[in-house]
């Protein structure tokens, strides 16, 4: 998360006009920051919920400080808007980095920025000890570490 700081502060224009990161307000987007944290939402196995788990605290605080303190995230990251602001500034490349679902990639090479698809990566969200990702509800995936079966 360090390296990830240092990225966005380096990519972050001060006058306003070029974020390093774009973040959608939605609970869906917070959650691979939650897991890199450590937090969690249900333990499937004793259904305990784990939303309020210091590594979820922790995962917001980074978030909100990321925003309010290193400036690198837009302040406008409510749901209303900001999927629009969020893909719009990716798309022209005032947002440098994004955090996105797997349905939106057709829309995101739509963008000028990736008239050449060499100019679109895709990175993984990753943690100590594993990685985690939501895709959404029509998608089935399975961790590249999961033994066969």
């Amino acid at each position: 998360m360090d390296e990830f700081v240092t990225w966005c502060k380096a990519l972050t224009k001060d006058d306003g006009s070029q974020y390093g990161f774009m973040l959608n307000g939605g609970s869906y987007f917070f959650q691979p920051f939650m897991w890199a944290f450590g937090g969690g939402l249900i333990d499937e196995k004793d259904l305990a919920i784990h939303i309020a788990d210091q590594g979820t605290i922790d995962a917001a605080n980074f978030v909100l400080k990321l925003r309010d303190v290193e400036k690198c995230i837009p302040k406008d990251t409510t749901r209303r808007t900001s999927t629009n602001n969020m893909m719009t500034a990716f798309k022209a490349g005032s947002g440098r980095d994004d955090l996105q679902r797997p349905v939106a990639t057709a829309d995101v090479l739509s963008g000028d920025q990736f008239k050449d698809p060499a100019n679109f990566g895709v990175a993984p969200s990753g943690r100590p000890g594993g990685q985690g990702s939501p895709v959404g509800g029509h998608n089935y995936v399975a961790y590249a570490g999961t033994a066969a079966a």
